[in-house]
């Protein structure tokens, strides 16, 4: 792990339990040079890191406040009603969920994976492939890569049903937030024909990485969503 990535996971976790709440101001840059013995370079880059996933805000000539806790997070460093799996979420509506998992393997995490789930490249990932449905009728097509590391044990069982349950409830782990970027596209053959829609119909594109309450990233998803899906948790932040 970067030292960047160490003030990052370090200051999400002091968020996660309270030692800095929503307009807190956090310590200055020196400070933080100070603290963990890394250079102003590093200290900007997590600053970076912490505004790209909606921690905190700069002021410029006044500092770096803390936003508020991630979507999902709450003081304790549970789990809110806002983060949910797919599975939880289309039984709340009284739907059947069910999962076909195409691909299910260990592999080496490419750099960027490695990156975002802070890892060193080349450290093993599961990588899983999957298409879900509601009542029978596919609405989701996943891409997931989750660390060895932080989910020791995973089966194909497990993919074919709650990921997060057996993280949470099996692992004793607590999914704490997410950071998601979303992006309109128009699915290629492949998925198209996977999620019964044409390809010149706009969905949506989601790229997801979910954290611990320990700040440590679980897994990292890249999902095509059907179109006119309703998806519950989508942060703006």
């Amino acid at each position: 792990m970067d030292k960047y990535e160490n003030i990052v996971q370090s200051l999400r976790q002091q968020i996660a339990h309270s030692a800095y709440g929503p307009g807190d101001r956090l310590p200055t840059i020196p400070q933080l040079c100070d603290t963990y013995g890394v250079s102003k370079i590093t200290v900007k880059r997590a600053m970076d890191e912490l505004e790209l996933q909606g921690l905190v805000t700069r002021r410029r000539g006044s500092g770096t406040y803390v936003t508020g806790l991630p979507q999902g997070m709450d003081g304790s460093g549970g789990v809110t009603g806002k983060l949910r799996g797919f599975t939880a979420e289309r039984e709340a509506r009284g739907e059947r969920a069910d999962t076909l998992v195409r691909e299910f393997e260990v592999a080496p995490a490419e750099a960027g994976i490695a990156r975002d789930l802070s890892l060193q490249p080349g450290e093993l990932c599961y990588h899983i492939e999957r298409t879900l449905y509601a009542d029978g009728i596919p609405v989701q097509d996943q891409t997931l890569h989750i660390p060895l590391q932080v989910v020791p044990n995973l089966l194909r069982r497990h993919a074919e049903g709650s990921i997060y349950k057996y993280v949470e409830e099996e692992l004793g782990l607590r999914i704490a937030s997410a950071h998601r970027r979303v992006i309109a596209i128009r699915p290629n053959e492949d998925a198209a024909e996977r999620l019964q829609i044409d390809t010149n119909d706009a969905i949506l594109k989601i790229f997801q990485t979910t954290y611990l309450d320990d700040g440590r990233p679980c897994e990292k998803s890249v999902s095509l969503h059907v179109p006119n899906y309703e998806y519950f948790s989508v942060s703006t932040r």
